[in-house]
């Protein structure tokens, strides 16, 4: 009699250490998942770091001159001004501070004194251009001054774009979670 004629209940040894190993197959395939959301959360962070510690990006695809990025510590007072002043509502209020970069600068195409409100992501997707757009609006109503709604990342899907083109909100490209070299 063959090995592959032998039917598995008679290599009981055999059976037991398969056992094992799919049983390990199955952790490490689990384990794979948990690094997988790991790097995806790590990537964001970096490029959340270098758009907020790096505003010459955008420079470069808004056409900006000095740039100056906000803390959120400053957005968040100012927002609370602006309540006190009854210029926001209060779900206003609770909602400022959930762009990821503000930035206040002077526009290249006619000198003006604009803000710049980005969400960033690794990966650009439709609501980061809707929540993008949606601060933009807030912050407009705290400052009263002219606010750019702006998405960054490293890449942008095809449906985040058509709505950020469609609602004239530039994409600003982060490349690796570093300072451009282009």
């Amino acid at each position: 009699m063959t090995a592959a004629a032998i039917p598995p209940h008679e290599h009981p040894a055999q059976d037991a250490r398969m056992d094992r190993m799919e049983d390990k197959l199955e952790r490490l395939q689990q384990d794979m998942e948990y690094v997988k959301q790991d790097v995806a959360i790590l990537k964001g962070w970096g490029t959340e770091l270098a758009s907020r510690s790096h505003p010459e990006y955008y420079v470069r695809a808004i056409g900006l001159v000095r740039p100056r990025t906000v803390s959120k510590e400053e957005i968040l007072t100012l927002a609370a001004d602006a309540w006190d002043a009854n210029l926001i509502t209060e779900g206003e209020l609770d909602s400022v501070g959930s762009a990821d970069t503000y930035l206040k600068a002077r526009r290249k195409s006619d000198r003006q004194e604009v803000w710049i409100v980005s969400q960033v992501s690794f990966s650009v997707y439709p609501n980061d251009v809707t929540r993008a757009l949606a601060e933009a609006a807030v912050i407009g109503k705290v400052t009263g001054e002219t606010v750019i709604p702006a998405v960054a990342g490293e890449r942008i899907t095809p449906d985040a774009e058509a709505l950020a083109s469609a609602n004239r909100v530039p994409f600003v490209t982060i490349r690796n979670g570093s300072r451009l070299t282009e």
